[in-house]
């Protein structure tokens, strides 16, 4: 496999590629849908990927943490057993949850069409959300190995050519209507089938693992880690969900105050353009894991992560850079291109200062990854739980006054303190480490 200290530049490039695949894609439903419709879809995935994170109650962070530590096989198949079985009961429970909602949609669609009709997408979505967990954990565990090429090929490209090719046969094909249930079935399709590859890939380079089996059974045999693997990941699983509230709250805010819904198309287009620079990041952070764990345990390994960190860092700054500048010059034309008359166009200037403030987040992820392999979990909630106050109450007055600028303005101040509250923690624990290089 390619040297991990020069392998960020192939991740950044395969997770470029497989985001243009998704801007692309969401530029289609923007021809395919009107901007309220298209707005309650991506409300429904951002739904989905919550129910999909509760299910797993913070394993899939565990899994990047405590892998790595693996020195044989059959310890990274240990805690891959008790992670199945730690799940269990939720899984469980929440396929017992989509089962109702499904036998109700179907006495719904019996007994009143028109009210089938009107159901929101995130109904559909939730659906989905066990496979998607499913998937998702596997992603991790390939992750946790530091396979992180292969991941990304599954997850960065894999993922949107089937989404292109299923949606494509939806709308253009089947002429499948906006909002409809099959839409939720089609991402069910690809989850499953990526699922299916990651486990291939897994079983055919680590320890075979059996995921329904272990779902459905359970693992026979203990560890004496599993009190220390059960309190992280319920102190992740609590960062990750007002995290993730905190990510998309924004939206959830815009659909209840603003009377005209097609803003929330508009800021949903927004938000998947801004997400460029989540793959930069991402890409970095998937290979400093590994070693911030690593560190964390043996802290004589300081040189070597501090080297990847600076690596890894002029990488990201550089591209960083330059997607900012053609955000600015080229925004307004690259909006053009989404929706059926240019409509998307005329929120430009909310591009540029989004883009600025996921930024400001981008710079905050790196300092919470050592917080959080680190124990400092009470200190991260805190941090999450007054983000999502201040953007709620701030985000809920200014976007009824002001509209989608004010749901911007109290996203940039929202971000600009997280981006404080996480590097300063950082430096004081962490003094010796420059994990920004430069601070």
């Amino acid at each position: 496999m390619t040297d991990k200290k020069n392998i960020v530049p192939f991740l950044i490039i395969l997770s470029v590629l497989g985001y243009t695949l998704n801007i692309l894609f969401h530029r289609f439903l923007t021809h395919q849908m009107e901007a309220d419709a298209y707005g309650d879809f991506c409300i429904g995935l951002n739904v989905l990927e919550i129910a999909a994170t509760l299910i797993l109650f913070g394993t899939e962070l565990s899994v990047m943490r405590y892998i790595p530590l693996s020195e044989r096989a059959s310890d990274s198949r240990m805690f891959i057993g008790w992670n199945f079985s730690f799940i269990r009961k939720v899984f469980m429970i929440y396929f017992l949850f989509v089962v109702m909602i499904f036998l109700s949609l179907i006495i719904i669609k019996i007994y009143d069409t028109e009210l089938f009709d009107s159901v929101h997408t995130v109904v559909f979505m939730l659906l989905v959300a066990p496979f998607a967990a499913l998937y998702a954990l596997l992603i991790a565990y390939l992750n946790g190995k530091n396979n992180v090429l292969h991941s990304a090929i599954i997850d960065s490209i894999g993922r949107y050519i089937l989404l292109w090719s299923v949606f494509v046969l939806a709308f253009n094909v089947a002429k499948i209507k906006a909002g409809s249930i099959l839409l939720a079935g089609g991402y069910s399709f690809v989850f499953l089938i990526l699922g299916f590859i990651a486990l291939k890939v897994y079983n055919s380079k680590y320890e075979p693992i059996a995921p329904m089996k272990l779902l459905l059974l359970g693992q026979k045999e203990h560890s004496d880690q599993e009190s220390q693997w059960k309190t992280s990941s319920i102190k992740y699983a609590f960062a990750n969900i007002v995290f993730l509230i905190f990510l998309y709250i924004d939206k959830i805010i815009l659909e209840i105050t603003q009377l005209s819904e097609h803003v929330v198309g508009y800021y949903s287009v927004l938000v998947i353009l801004v997400g460029f620079f989540v793959l930069i990041s991402q890409a970095s952070t998937y290979v400093l894991s590994p070693h911030i764990s690593k560190f964390l345990h043996n802290p004589d390994s300081e040189s070597e992560l501090q080297a990847l960190i600076n690596k890894s860092n002029l990488v990201v700054f550089i591209l960083t850079l330059n997607l900012f500048f053609i955000y600015l010059f080229f925004g307004e034309r690259i909006l053009g291109y989404y929706g059926k008359n240019g409509e998307y166009s005329g929120v430009y200037e909310a591009l540029v200062y989004l883009a600025v403030s996921q930024i400001f987040l981008e710079i905050g992820k790196l300092a919470l990854r050592f917080l959080l392999y680190g124990g400092f979990t009470d200190y991260i909630n805190k941090v999450f739980v007054l983000c999502v106050v201040f953007l709620f109450v701030a985000g809920s007055t200014l976007t009824y006054f002001y509209g989608l600028n004010g749901i911007i303005a109290a996203h940039l101040s929202t971000s600009f303190f997280y981006m404080l509250a996480f590097i300063v923690k950082v430096k004081k624990e962490f003094g010796g480490l420059k994990v920004f290089s430069f601070y």
